[in-house]
């Protein structure tokens, strides 16, 4: 028994760190293949720049241990699957390095591409090798691009005369890339008069899906005619947008009750009331359950926020 038992643990360890390793990241070594795709999907490259393998010392072996943890942190490895990784050599793409302005006789460091080949920034081997940093400049270069993307390929499609054909593939890339700074442009599609059912769904499920105070507040007005794509939608923000519903705890009536289900569901409240109880008369006892939602949803939303709202 003890024996099995052993056996049992180290396939645990084995396999919880076979898990590990699968979520760092893997940096690929096809330079021109990784151009190539990263032109067909625009999206940003991320070049780990490394010299010789012979060792140089202990300073440089601890460095890099400290960048392989930093590669399998969950915000780090979460982020690098925005951008396209590649390993690169010092020594073989030089004319890489010298093109994009930095040393060659500098190593374990990252720098930001576009598909063009033109650079973004880049981090040096110390700030690769902090997870917090790392994951900062990620975020802060893909932010950026996805800007980019956004003010010259998606939102002219968003105008309010555009086909709906095209709305619905801007939705699509919106979505796709998070692009938070679309909130109001998609907000405004709500006005059209021409959208039909299942566009005027995908722009609810996008508001949704970017939970901001604009999204969050486009949704909780269709709330208020009675829209039930709307309400639906809000039940599927994430704590972030949850956060902007609480004030609709105080009204009364559906928006109170379409808030109350989403913020439940946002944040994962257990045992939340059904429908049949707000129509009960014991106010005291209604109070008394909006202020427990309050201060759990309040709870998660700070630690969604500490945790998620920098990298989105």
């Amino acid at each position: 028994m003890l024996r099995i038992a052993a056996v049992t643990l180290l396939l645990f360890v084995a396999t919880t760190a076979a898990a590990a390793q699968d979520r760092a990241i893997r940096w690929r070594t096809d330079v021109e293949s990784a151009v190539a795709e990263a032109k067909k999907r625009n999206t940003p490259l991320m070049f780990y720049v490394k010299g010789s393998t012979a060792r140089k010392g202990d300073d440089l072996d601890d460095l890099e241990d400290d960048q392989r943890k930093s590669f399998r942190d969950e915000r780090v490895f979460s982020l690098s699957q925005r951008f396209i990784c590649v390993q690169l050599s010092r020594t073989q793409h030089k004319d890489l390095i010298e093109k994009w302005g930095l040393r060659t006789n500098l190593q374990l460091y990252v720098v930001y591409v576009q598909p063009d080949g033109t650079r973004i920034d880049w981090q040096d081997s110390l700030g690769v090798a902090t997870a917090d940093a790392f994951a900062q400049k990620m975020a802060r270069v893909f932010t950026a691009h996805r800007n980019a993307i956004y003010d010259a390929e998606i939102k002219p499609a968003l105008d309010a005369k555009a086909p709906i054909a095209g709305v619905n593939a801007a939705l699509k890339r919106i979505r796709e890339l998070t692009i938070l700074s679309a909130d109001k442009e998609v907000a405004a599609l709500l006005d059209r008069t021409d959208l039909d059912d299942k566009t005027r769904q995908t722009v609810h499920d996008t508001l949704a899906h970017l939970s901001t105070r604009a999204s969050v507040e486009a949704l909780l007005a269709k709330v208020q005619t009675a829209d039930d794509s709307a309400a639906k939608a809000l039940s599927a923000c994430n704590p972030a947008g949850a956060s902007y519903m609480l004030s609709a705890l105080d009204r009364e009536g559906p928006l109170r009750v379409a808030a109350y289900n989403a913020i439940t569901k946002s944040c994962r409240i257990k045992s939340p009331k059904p429908a049949r109880f707000w129509d009960g008369k014991n106010e005291k006892i209604k109070a008394d359950e909006l202020d427990r939602v309050r201060r759990q949803a309040e709870t998660v939303i700070k630690r969604w926020r500490e945790q998620y709202e920098e990298y989105r």
